[in-house]
């Protein structure tokens, strides 16, 4: 009985979050405020990964694709007088197949800003990225490590940190606290 009333409130918030989801989709793909030129698509792929506390059924090839589609600039919020430095960052939505440590074919469907950081003199940009999304794949025997984890959908948070030279991109991503994993990819 516990249970039930535990699975309820995940439930609703997991339909909370995906309806925000489908917001930041709708703010992205509103193309009245700006032209097409202003938004990018993005295509990535992992190429190495390591867990911070390896063992031995931690799978560490991945094999993630993903693409992501992100605009120029978020919808101005109220709150964000006060946080004028989020006025550069760029609403993105995506998607990423991969397999889990467990070896589990995973999906992840996210939304997310992108913050640039620095320009350098030789064309490198840096960047900050943070995604919210749901998670879906931990099932059977590894349903348990990822909290939150309803029938095999969790919530998740994931923090990236790039560089960026013209059309090519390296990323550094932080899978909660269990690792590491380098992706590379390009925008169009």
């Amino acid at each position: 009985m516990f249970t039930f009333f535990l699975k309820v409130p995940v439930a609703a918030l997991l339909v909370l979050a995906l309806l925000s989801v489908f917001q930041q989709a709708h703010a992205i793909m509103d193309t009245t405020a700006s032209s097409h030129a202003d938004y990018r698509f993005k295509v990535h792929a992992s190429v190495y990964t390591t867990h911070f506390n390896p063992k031995p059924e931690h799978n560490n090839t991945q094999n993630l694709l993903g693409a992501e589609w992100y605009g120029k600039h978020l919808p101005v919020q109220p709150w964000q007088d006060s946080r004028t430095w989020l006025n550069q960052a760029a609403p993105l939505v995506g998607a990423a197949w991969f397999r889990n440590s467990y070896n589990q074919r995973t999906l992840y469907a996210y939304t997310g800003i992108r913050q640039d950081l620095q320009h350098y003199d030789n064309g490198v940009q840096s960047y900050a990225k943070l995604t919210a999304g749901f998670l879906h794949g931990y099932q059977d025997k590894y349903r348990d490590r990822v909290p939150l984890n309803q029938m095999g959908t969790s919530p998740a948070i994931v923090p990236m940190f790039g560089l960026q030279y013209q059309s090519a991109h390296i990323e550094l991503v932080l899978f909660g606290a269990s690792g590491l994993m380098l992706n590379i990819g390009r925008s169009f």
